[in-house]
Formats: structure tokens, C-alpha cells, sequence
């Protein structure tokens, strides 16, 4: 039986992000923890299976830095070394800037998370670019990695740097280029989620209804976490917009009640935004 939306009661609003008037589900492919028995017992080991590509100012062929912005998650194994591995799921933002003249690829990372919220960098010198994957398969050799994270290095392996090697694709590339452009802005800038907005009526062909999530300042590029409330698994977006910022996505709620419609920024967006949704 298709839910009704009958009323629905903004509650409170974080500043914190900014969109655009499309969304792309953050890539899923590793997003599970990896199961500690297939994992090296000897040395830290780092996944970030999940990062994605969301900001860019680049133009490939010129002796200009490279520069990119991506958002997911990295899986760490915290354990000392001789122990079994302890994995750790974590948010970050990976800031990275590639040279073509000295062939030299940076990172900063920001990891979020209650126990393991830190900031660090990385750098190696690579062959080519190592965050834009050209053709498929494109091998990358980079050297003389490093790490600036003296305090993190026992939880992150500095063999894994560059850490969001080949995470985007050319196509992707010059798509977040046209959109920071467009909004005539730094791709450094975080937007913020300014509210989110009631939910329309329900649509009688598919039994969904809509949310409109305003966001403000920056590039209009904000990578968030909904969560309808109603159990269902939580979506990961990245929206953008020209200003104003705005972002429509629909839900048909699994079941009744007062219900928590929650927006939360993630690592380069900021801040949240929540509503009551009545649903009968």
C-alpha cells in the first residue's frame, strides 16, 4: 500500500554545503568492511575503494598543476604491526594536485571520524597523472612516495599513495570542471546545507514524494547522506546546481509515522539539515 505524506514540519537547519541540480549515488563497489582473515597480518594496510571525483580544475596537455577534489570512504586497519587487523570505515576528503612539469603527485586527506579525525599528506612522483584514468587499463608507476603523518602512519600503509590513484575518468574530469566553472568558483570552497525543504504531494503513478534540499556558497558541489527515516538503506549523493542551489529527489516511504528526514554534509560539503515527515 503506497504511503501517504500528510504533513511534514521543519525542525532545524546546520549551515553547511552546496548543489547542483543533478546527483550521482557515490560509487558502491567496496563500500563493505573486508573480512579481517583476508587481510595482511603483518603490515597497516589503506582502501579507498569508494572516493569519487566530484570537483576539478584541470586541463589536460598544459604545464598548468592539476588540480582535484574527491569524497568517500577509506577503510584503515588500525592495528599494530604482528597483530590481527583492526578495520576502521572512515569518511575523507582527498585534496590533490598533480605537476606535470616535475611529474609530482600531492594529497591532503582529512579522515573523519570520532577516533581517528585527522589530516595528512601525501606526494610521489608518477609517469603520468595518477587520478585520471585516460584509457582503461592505464598503468600508473609512481616512486619516492612519502607521508606527512608521523602520528597516522601506523594506521595507513604510504605504499597505497597516492590514495585516490585512478578514482576518475576524463569524462568526469571535464564535467566538474564545466560545473565549477559555471558557478565561478575555487573548488577549495565548501557549500553548506542551508534546509531541507517539504516534501510535495505524493505522486499517484509511483507513490513517491519529493525533497527539495537547499544548499548555498561555494562551487555548488556538495557531497551528502540522506536518510528518509523509515529503515531504508541511506543514499550517498553528490549534487550540484547553479545558484540557487537546489536539489530534488524523490522517496515512497517504507512505513508510517513521524518521521526524520535528515541531509548530512559529507567531507567537503558542511553542516546538516533535518525535517518531521508525517507519513500515514
Amino acid at each position: 500500500m503506497i504511503r501517504k505524506l500528510v504533513a511534514l514540519v521543519p525542525f532545524v537547519a546546520v549551515v553547511g554545503a552546496a548543489s547542483h541540480a543533478g546527483a550521482i549515488p557515490l560509487d558502491p563497489y567496496g563500500t563493505s568492511t573486508p573480512d579481517p582473515w583476508d587481510a595482511p597480518k603483518v603490515a597497516p594496510s589503506t582502501a579507498c575503494r569508494t572516493l569519487m571525483l566530484y570537483a576539478a580544475d584541470a586541463t589536460h596537455g598544459d604545464d598548468r598543476t592539476d588540480k582535484y577534489r574527491f569524497t568517500g570512504e577509506c577503510t584503515f586497519n588500525v592495528a599494530r604491526k604482528g597483530l590481527h587487523p583492526v578495520w576502521k570505515t572512515v569518511d575523507v576528503l582527498v585534496d590533490a594536485e598533480w605537476n606535470p612539469k616535475m611529474k609530482r603527485a600531492s594529497e591532503r586527506i582529512v579522515a573523519k571520524h570520532p577516533e581517528l579525525g585527522v589530516e595528512f599528506t601525501t606526494w610521489a612522483t608518477c609517469d603520468k597523472d595518477p587520478f585520471v584514468e585516460i584509457q582503461r587499463p592505464t598503468i600508473v608507476n609512481c616512486k619516492d612516495k612519502g607521508m606527512g603523518a608521523h602520528k597516522f602512519s601506523m594506521f595507513i600503509s604510504v605504499d597505497d599513495a597516492p590514495y585516490a590513484k585512478q578514482r576518475a575518468t576524463k569524462g568526469q574530469v571535464d564535467a566538474a570542471v564545466k560545473a565549477v566553472g559555471a558557478n565561478k568558483a575555487k573548488i577549495w570552497e565548501n557549500p553548506s546545507i542551508s534546509r531541507v525543504r517539504p516534501i510535495g504531494k505524493v505522486d499517484r503513478a509511483n507513490g513517491k514524494t519529493g525533497v527539495y534540499i537547499d544548499v548555498a556558497g561555494g562551487a555548488g558541489l556538495c557531497p551528502m547522506e540522506l536518510d528518509f527515516g523509515d529503515g531504508t538503506k541511506k543514499e550517498r549523493f553528490i549534487v550540484w546546481g547553479a545558484d540557487p542551489f537546489v536539489h530534488y529527489t524523490e522517496h515512497q516511504f517504507a512505513k508510517p509515522g513521524a518521521l526524520w528526514v535528515k541531509a548530512k554534509a559529507l567531507p567537503g560539503c558542511n553542516g546538516e539539515a533535518q525535517v518531521v515527515a508525517i507519513v500515514k
